[in-house]
């Protein structure tokens, strides 16, 4: 995969792309052959170069599930998959085949987060129950051995879940509570802000984390403290960082960027979708999902070059001081810009 863009010169160009599904497409996510999407009905959509796709049509059983977790391996030779009735399956890119399985014990009637750190075949994960315990296990190959399943927090469930390329973890329950995944187990970091709820979280090696919230503003923790940074008039429901670049999505359907360690504006693109949108994830191209079968893509036309291919992939620390609501740059996709007042 290539980065489709410097961070200091964009020429953007978002349009709608056309899918053969109607369902709706919970998250997207970027592998080495490709960007793969899943939904409803356990549809699993890919674009390798041909257009879009279905790869997968009912989920890994002979039970139609709905699939709402996406994470992929490092090399992005490996996604691993899972939702509703305690669904759980990898597939792999390169040959086509997806692996299912079970957990010990009782199965959650949902998984509620997930997340992977590794190569494909010498990966780790966590999951996270409907029930407030986050479940580990490593792979070798194909064959999964389980970990103690454990609460970072308080009991509540976990919202959301990320882990960083060395394999530590962030987890985000419903009241708001944090906690940090070591080597050594799970620490608690304490309240965000336990009055809204975060849809997605973004954690680099560096302890810099992204949390996209509710209340229209992103929370990132550096060390031990949380700061809030306001960034749209409406919810945010995904947060991506890459290649430079801080990228939100809100409920609305607009996108809201800008570099990493800079006081820039807040850049917001108008999607003008008329079905809700749900994830966005950078890469070549940029792509954004939603309900309906909605993709929309960016196409950068600056020169691309071979540094900036899938196995280079990084996150930024975007140092990005507090702006207001009125400090944003707009551009709508049937062209246009102004500043919001």
């Amino acid at each position: 995969m290539v980065a489709r863009y410097d961070a200091d010169e964009r020429t953007d160009e978002w349009t709608p792309v056309e899918t053969p599904v109607d369902a709706d497409l919970h998250v997207v996510a970027q592998a080495a052959n490709g960007t793969y999407a899943l939904g409803e009905r356990g549809t699993l959509l890919a674009d390798r170069g041909r257009g879009w796709e279905v790869v997968i049509e009912g989920g890994p059983s002979e039970y139609v599930h709905d699939l709402d977790l996406l994470a992929v391996t490092a090399d992005g030779n490996r996604l691993w998959l899972a939702g509703d009735s305690g669904a759980l399956a990898c597939y792999d890119t390169a040959d086509g085949q997806l692996h299912g399985y079970t957990t010990p014990g009782r199965a959650p009637s949902r998984w509620d987060a997930l997340d992977v750190a590794g190569p494909a075949g010498n990966e780790s994960v966590l999951i996270a129950d409907d029930s407030g315990y986050v479940r580990p296990f490593d792979v070798d190959g194909y064959a999964v051995s389980w970990g103690v399943p454990e609460r970072p927090t308080d009991g509540d469930p976990v919202t959301t879940l990320a882990m960083t390329s060395d394999g530590h973890g962030y987890a985000i329950d419903a009241s708001g509570y944090t906690a940090r995944r070591t080597e050594h187990g799970w620490d608690l970091l304490g309240p965000v802000n336990p009055n809204v709820t975060y849809h997605d979280v973004h954690a680099d090696p560096s302890g810099v984390v992204y949390a996209a919230a509710t209340d229209r503003r992103l929370y990132r923790l550096r060390g031990e403290e949380w700061e809030h940074l306001d960034v749209s008039r409406s919810p945010l429901v995904s947060v991506e960082v890459f290649q430079g670049r801080v990228v939100a999505l809100d409920e609305s359907g607009a996108l809201y960027s800008r570099r990493a360690g800079s006081d820039d504006r807040w850049a917001r693109t108008e999607l003008g979708s008329p079905d809700a949108l749900g994830d966005v994830e950078l890469g070549y191209p940029d792509v954004v999902v939603g309900e309906n079968g909605a993709v929309f893509e960016c196409v950068d036309s600056t020169e691309r070059t071979e540094a900036s291919t899938f196995e280079s992939r990084e996150t930024a620390d975007a140092d990005d001081p507090l702006v207001t609501e009125h400090d944003i740059e707009v551009t709508r996709v049937d062209g246009g810009s102004h500043v919001a007042n």
